[in-house]
C-alpha cells in the first residue's frame, strides 16, 4: 500500500513539473518567474540574516501582497539549491501548512521574518513527517532529476555543486 501510495504521489508531482515546461539546464529565475506569473505575485528570495530558528533550514511565507523565500544564511552549492527548490514545490503544490499556533510560534521565534505583513500561510522546512513536507521534498528532488538527469552523473559531485552554486546565484540577479 505504502509504495503505490508513493508512485501515485511521484506520478502527481511529475505531471506538475511537466507543466511548468522547464528549460534544461535548470534555471532557477525561469522557474521563479513562471511562479510568480502562476500565482499573480512577486516571490522575493532572501537570506535569512540569522532570524529563522536552527531547526529550520528554508521557510516560504504568503504574505497578502506577495510570497517570502527565506533560507538559512551560509547554505551553499546543492543543499542551497535544494532548500531554494524545496520551498518553491510548496508552491506548485498549493500547500497551506501553517496552523495558527505555528504562526505565533513564528512571530515569537523570528519577528523580523514576520514583520512583512499579514502572513497568509507558511511552510516550514523542519518537519518531514508531514504529507506536505515530504511532497516538497520529493518535487524538489524530481524538478532536479528533470532538469539534468542528475541521477546519470553521480560521480561528478564537484561539477555538480559549482553548477548548483551558478544556477542559485543566478536567482539574485533577477
Amino acid at each position: 500500500m505504502l509504495g503505490s501510495r508513493r508512485r501515485d504521489l511521484q506520478r502527481s508531482c511529475v505531471a506538475r513539473i511537466a507543466e511548468l515546461d522547464l528549460p534544461t539546464p535548470l534555471q532557477l529565475p525561469v522557474l521563479k518567474q513562471r511562479l510568480e506569473e502562476q500565482r499573480g505575485r512577486e516571490i522575493w528570495v532572501l537570506p535569512d540574516k540569522g532570524d529563522l530558528p536552527p531547526e529550520i533550514t528554508g521557510l516560504w511565507l504568503g504574505a497578502s501582497t506577495r510570497d517570502y523565500v527565506y533560507f538559512r544564511e551560509g547554505l551553499l552549492g546543492c543543499r542551497l539549491e535544494n532548500t531554494l527548490l524545496h520551498e518553491f514545490a510548496h508552491m506548485i503544490c498549493k500547500h497551506r501548512s501553517a496552523s495558527v499556533a505555528e504562526q505565533d510560534w513564528l512571530r515569537t521565534r523570528a519577528p523580523n521574518l514576520t514583520a512583512v505583513g499579514n502572513i497568509e500561510h507558511m511552510c516550514m522546512r523542519r518537519d518531514y513527517a508531514s504529507s506536505d513536507e515530504q511532497e516538497a521534498e520529493l518535487m524538489a528532488s524530481l524538478i532536479l532529476a528533470r532538469a539534468e538527469g542528475r541521477w546519470q552523473r553521480l560521480g561528478h559531485r564537484s561539477q555538480q555543486d559549482e553548477q548548483a552554486a551558478a544556477r542559485v546565484e543566478s536567482i539574485f540577479r533577477t
